[in-house]
């Protein structure tokens, strides 16, 4: 893949990993062979879960540690990595939202006349923890003038849905299904 991209483009100044166990083993590679640095962005949330093969712990140290720059997309899950892995300095490199969003038209979400829209889009998994987002929402929200749309599919949806239900916020949790980028 490396050679096709340089040969329909040229040689990249740098890669961006969007994980570390794949990527980031493969840029590592890409690196040693072309001199082409790397920096890593972790999403992953198996490291929050303590999901980590222990054969491969050395093998993300040395990829994290060939990389010009490693970030995770939380303190927390930076945190996860640092104590797993036995790397230090992880930056945090949150997950942007689209400045249209922001400078949109769309009302005001701050009205009070009007519910407060929580939106979750995720697929639906155990790593993402919406059974939990769905608890705090019951929790704090659980007849008042709010409600939680959850985007995406996945194992959990039947799971999900039923637990709304036994909650009793079934009808403030709405359980859109995929959605591509501009539907969200």
């Amino acid at each position: 893949l490396y050679m096709s991209y340089k040969k329909k483009f040229g040689v990249p100044d740098v890669i961006h990993a969007h994980n570390v166990q794949f990527a980031g083993f493969i840029e590592q590679v890409i690196r040693e062979k072309f001199g082409i640095p790397y920096i890593i962005t972790e999403h992953d949330g198996k490291f929050m879960m303590g999901n980590i093969a222990p054969g491969l712990v050395g093998l993300m140290r040395m990829s994290i540690q060939h990389a010009s720059e490693m970030t995770a997309v939380s303190r927390a899950l930076a945190d996860a990595i640092e104590k797993q892995i036995g790397v230090r300095d992880i930056d945090v490199l949150p997950n942007i939202v689209d400045s249209v969003i922001i400078s949109s038209p769309f009302k005001n979400h701050y009205d009070s006349d009007s519910n407060f829209v929580f939106l979750n889009i995720a697929s639906l998994d155990a790593n993402k923890g919406q059974s939990t987002l769905i608890e705090a929402f019951t929790s704090h929200f659980k007849g008042k003038r709010a409600s939680l749309r959850i985007g995406g599919t996945g194992p959990l949806g039947s799971h999900l849905i039923k637990l709304a239900q036994r909650l009793g916020v079934e009808n403030q949790v709405a359980f859109l299904g995929y959605l591509d980028r501009p539907s969200v």
